[in-house]
């Protein structure tokens, strides 16, 4: 039987045969073999939902985002933005050969923080049904501020769609 939805692949043969394997439908290339770890609770029967880490908060495409943790994250990844290029450019005023060494690791943390936004958007456009290469719309002036406000407030699509199931299946 497949471990993943449980359909038999395999038929018994008499012992001079070998085992006929079924084909079934092509396979979700999205699909992950354990479900992200906010569906993992209620909604798998387990309890309590289970603590996402960082990586899984932020540094992964897969899966689905809705509104309200995306408006938060992307909230506080502007702050920490922010408050890193802020102090980037008060170092970079500085003659020092050892602070501008310190503003180039800023840069680096300033650049995984571009990264992890970057992530929200794809997996935003997912929990809407829609590829994340729609992402490449924010490069677009005036476009981008449309698109922005659109990922603000259209609600996600109900039920699991191509991209994986509803985030919010477990409190309906």
């Amino acid at each position: 039987f497949c471990t993943n939805c449980g359909t038999q692949v395999a038929t018994p043969q008499a012992s001079d045969q070998p085992p006929v394997q079924q084909t079934s439908a092509p396979t979700n290339p999205y699909a992950t073999s354990t479900p992200p770890p906010y569906q993992q609770g209620a909604a798998a029967g387990a309890g309590a939902p289970q603590k996402e880490t960082l990586k899984e908060m932020f540094f992964t495409a897969h899966g689905r985002l809705n509104r309200k943790p995306y408006i938060l994250r992307g909230l506080l990844l502007w702050i920490l933005s922010l408050i890193t290029s802020g102090v980037m450019e008060v170092m970079a005023e500085s003659d020092s050969v050892v602070i501008l060494l310190l503003s180039l690791v800023l840069f680096g943390v300033w650049s995984a923080l571009c990264v992890a936004s970057i992530m929200l958007v794809i997996r935003r456009w997912h929990d809407l049904g829609k590829s994340g290469w729609f992402t490449l719309l924010l490069l677009v002036p005036l476009v981008n501020f449309v698109v922005a406000i659109y990922l603000w407030v259209k609600k996600g699509d109900e039920g699991p769609n191509n991209y994986g199931e509803d985030p919010l299946a477990q409190f309906r």
